[in-house]
């Protein structure tokens, strides 16, 4: 089937009375400086063409919400959820906030972060040479340019079977054991700044309290569960010294992480979602 084809019948099935729900979690109309442009170049027609059919867009962030609408799109704010039925096969981690030995930190993401992870990388370096040997970084996913050794730095991938699964991948990611804080640097961007903050769920799920960059991917949300570092090398070697030696209070941030993945919190996501589609077969 061609795309035509494909938005023809879409088209075909609203005039007979069907509903499209469009749901969108990334800004894919603003890519003019995202390393993946090139690849998405050719499915930004087809997102154009999703928004203006469907009877409603649902958006991750007010601010990608903002982004659709202006676009002529009918939006609707409808927040990230992680699926606890999904997560709840591993054992519940509690959060270490205080521990013994190494600062274990852990940087989980797509293939797309090469300018995020050179940010971190600068600040590490730092860090290293003010407390040396006190921690580590593990990658898992991130496409970072490593081709030089970094002795605070190793590099973990999925198993292959995983391949694009997200099932799958929570099935392997919510066995990881052992780490103590999750990174989430984040340039400021056109496109940055309507993502949403899921990677704070992602890491809570660990028991793990984020770092994250002071941008509004990482702001707009944040209610005492993470910790907020604004965009210099400077500044994120601060806040991981201040990890390393554990002057930063972490409790609260923990526990208020993890009631963010609660089966009660995705619970009213998802009656948040059921509610939106019974208004719209209503009208």
């Amino acid at each position: 089937m061609t795309e035509d084809q494909h938005f023809e019948l879409i088209a075909d099935a609203g005039q007979r009375g069907a509903r499209l729900i469009y749901d969108l979690d990334d800004n894919l109309l603003a890519m003019e400086d995202h390393p993946e442009r090139q690849a998405y170049a050719t499915i930004i027609a087809a997102v154009r063409r999703s928004i203006s059919l469907a009877e409603v867009t649902w958006c991750s962030t007010p601010l990608l919400a903002s982004a659709i609408e202006a676009e002529g799109g009918v939006v609707q704010w409808m927040p990230n959820a992680l699926d606890d039925a999904l997560w709840k096969a591993a054992e519940p981690v509690a959060a270490e906030t205080t521990r013994v030995g190494q600062l274990r930190l852990l940087y989980m993401g797509t293939r797309t972060h090469d300018e995020d992870f050179r940010l971190l990388d600068q600040a590490l370096e730092v860090a290293w040479s003010e407390r040396e040997g006190k921690f580590s970084l593990t990658l898992i996913g991130v496409n970072a340019n490593v081709s030089r050794p970094r002795p605070w730095l190793s590099v973990e991938s999925p198993p292959a079977h995983v391949g694009a699964s997200y099932p799958a991948f929570v099935h392997w990611y919510s066995r990881l054991r052992g780490f103590h804080i999750g990174m989430a640097p984040l340039l400021d961007s056109t496109f940055n700044r309507c993502k949403s903050s899921i990677k704070v769920l992602d890491y809570a799920q660990l028991g793990l309290v984020t770092v994250a960059s002071n941008v509004a991917a990482y702001r707009d949300d944040a209610m005492e569960d993470r910790i907020l570092v604004d965009n210099t090398p400077q500044d994120w070697a601060r806040c991981i010294v201040q990890l390393v030696d554990q002057t930063l209070p972490l409790e609260l941030l923990a526990m208020n992480a993890r009631q963010r993945v609660s089966a009660a919190a995705f619970e009213a996501a998802v009656a948040r979602r059921w509610s939106s589609c019974m208004e719209r077969t209503a009208e």
